[in-house]
């Protein structure tokens, strides 16, 4: 199964990104002609070419549970349930534009849970974080996250 943070629509670019007219462009393409929301299965191709990064999502199934994670915003990181940061199966970005202005798009394996850390314009505002598992993706506190510290400093 597939968990992606966006509903794609049915078009063939559902979702596209880019910092700049001379900044890598992501893109994804849905060639199933259908609109997809989490969960789904697929089959998931990527590729780099020039100035072009593609997500590619065909018809079919995949043999590894997987997260989509689209962001044209200001970047994120993603990391296991102990704290340590996930490789991705494929990932890029598109940087540039007023303030910490980052579009990025990855894939990931998703075997237990992981977490995403979204980052904010000019980390003026606290990240957001979200646990994506195989019961979905939900938007979770700080304080519901394993890794971080949950000890209570009295002054």
């Amino acid at each position: 199964m597939i968990w992606c943070n966006v509903t794609l629509s049915e078009q063939e670019r559902p979702w596209t990104a880019c910092n700049g007219a001379t900044r890598q462009r992501l893109i994804v393409v849905n060639t199933t002609g259908k609109k997809l929301k989490s969960p789904f299965s697929a089959r998931i191709g990527y590729l780099t070419k020039g100035k072009c990064s593609y997500i590619f999502i065909n018809e079919g199934q995949t043999q590894k549970d997987l997260v989509i994670w689209l962001n044209s915003g200001y970047g994120y990181d993603v990391f296991d349930k102990t704290g340590q940061a996930v490789k991705p199966i494929f990932e890029d970005y598109s940087v540039g534009g007023y303030g910490n202005s980052q579009s990025q798009f990855g894939i990931y394996e998703l075997k237990d849970e992981i977490y995403i850390k979204e980052y904010t314009y000019k980390n003026r505002k606290p990240p957001e974080w979200f646990k994506v598992s195989k019961e979905g993706i939900k938007r979770v506190e700080p304080y519901q996250i394993p890794f971080i510290s949950k000890e209570i400093i009295i002054i």
